[in-house]
């Protein structure tokens, strides 16, 4: 079984191992609570969950199912699990869809098999599905799904599949114009665009339906409360506002300031995506005409750069959202990019380690009763209290600044990478 020839099987085995077994005894200290309080709310409570649930619908659709298996085996342990099994399903299927798409572009079933470990045992992706609990993996295969069924012909289903993705998190509306101007080069008419548009509007109408049946303005009032980049400075992301880290221990008036007075980072934030967005538009309908599988990779791989380069709000789970546009990018297209992926995995894992310690994934140590984890207290206590702060927030900084600059290296090396029509 676990031979040679089936190192596929071996992987994913394995990989789906490890995060099962993670899955009950860790949990980020706010999502997971986040989570089981809308649940609750939905299935045992019966209250509208869009007076405070910020996220659009899918995810709390999901939660509550699962809230509903939970109830009949109610445990803490039980519950971490039940919520993250469709997190953790959703890597497996990303790993396959990854694994089917290198093998299919490449004919090489060692680069398959090398994709599919890069994604389904890389300590990142592990972590923040089945440790932290964040569903980020889930829009992120949408997006992937529409690249294979638009390869694959099926048309409708890949802008069906962007839609949903739109439906989990907003940023895949980003990649729709992608698809447009490939379309367009298809000699597509303009009544066929509108049709694709139609296609990746409607998951978001279906799952939204329910909840403005049920009370429209707060439905609206709440999914327009996190526009896309559009965010108060409620917390530090790894981004190039990381230097807000340093400022916050060395000039306290002044972080106060730019935090309470948010719009100068909108302002910034917005800006810089725009003309990333319009450079890279019209760097992609100038191209020369090639592969449409090149075409569709990096054109999402080049948007979902951008976003995550400008945008003031990186949270680290959003590396995701271009994962497995950069393995297959560095297995496929360009071997030499694989620097980009190695160095923002490995500085996100260490940004968001440092941000959140491992050890406040551990509901036993996050709420200090050390019922079963005595042993970890003495280390607690050292990296709380006597590691200074200010090494901290420079590390975080050194982090942020180095997922910046990778960012706009890597996208500015697929923008110089095809010479355009003149």
């Amino acid at each position: 079984m676990f031979g040679k020839n089936n190192q596929k099987r071996n992987i994913i085995i394995a990989a789906l191992a490890i995060r099962l077994l993670l899955a009950p005894f860790a949990g980020h200290p706010a999502d997971m609570k986040y989570w089981e309080y809308f649940g609750k709310a939905l299935l045992v409570e019966h209250v509208n969950p869009y007076t405070n649930f910020v996220y659009p619908p899918p995810w709390i659709l999901i939660i509550g199912v699962m809230y509903n298996v939970y109830l009949v085996f109610p445990n803490q342990f039980f519950l971490y699990f039940v919520l993250k099994l469709p997190i953790i399903i959703g890597d497996i299927i990303m790993g396959l869809a990854l694994y089917d798409i290198v093998k299919e572009l490449s004919s090489s079933k060692k680069k398959a098999n090398y994709a599919l470990a890069l994604f389904l045992l890389n300590p990142y992706t592990i972590w923040i599905s089945s440790v932290w609990g964040m569903f980020d993996v889930l829009p992120a295969l949408c997006t992937l799904l529409s690249l294979r069924f638009y390869l694959k012909g099926d048309k409708k289903v890949s802008f069906l599949f962007l839609g949903l993705g739109a439906a989990f998190k907003y940023y895949p509306i980003l990649l729709l114009p992608v698809l447009l101007i490939l379309e367009w080069r298809n000699n597509q008419k303009f009544g066929s665009l509108l049709k694709d548009v139609f296609y990746t509007g409607l998951p978001f109408v279906v799952t939204s339906l329910p909840f403005i049946i049920l009370n429209w303005e707060s439905y609206f009032h709440m999914i327009t409360q996190s526009p896309l980049m559009l965010h108060e400075l409620w917390s530090i992301p790894a981004s190039y506002m990381s230097f807000l880290y340093v400022l916050q221990d060395i000039s306290p008036e002044l972080f106060s300031q730019l935090t309470n007075d948010f719009l100068w980072s909108n302002i910034l934030s917005y800006t810089i995506f725009l003309v990333l967005y319009v450079l890279i538009m019209i760097h992609l309908y100038k191209r020369e005409s090639g592969s449409q599988s090149k075409f569709l990779n990096e054109g999402f791989l080049m948007v979902i750069l951008a976003i995550l380069f400008s945008s003031k709000m990186v949270n680290e789970q959003y590396l995701q959202w271009a994962i497995p546009f950069m393995i297959i990018d560095f297995l496929i297209f360009k071997d030499n990019n694989q620097k980009f992926f190695i160095t923002l995995w490995g500085a996100f894992f260490a940004f968001f380690s440092i941000n959140v310690p491992v050890y406040n994934f551990i509901p036993d140590v996050y709420s200090k009763t050390y019922e079963y984890t005595a042993f970890l207290a003495p280390f607690v206590d050292f990296y709380e209290n006597q590691i200074p702060r200010i090494c901290k927030s420079t590390a975080l900084f050194v982090l942020g600044l180095t997922i910046s600059v990778t960012f706009v290296l890597y996208l500015r090396n697929l923008l110089k990478r095809d010479q355009v029509k003149q």
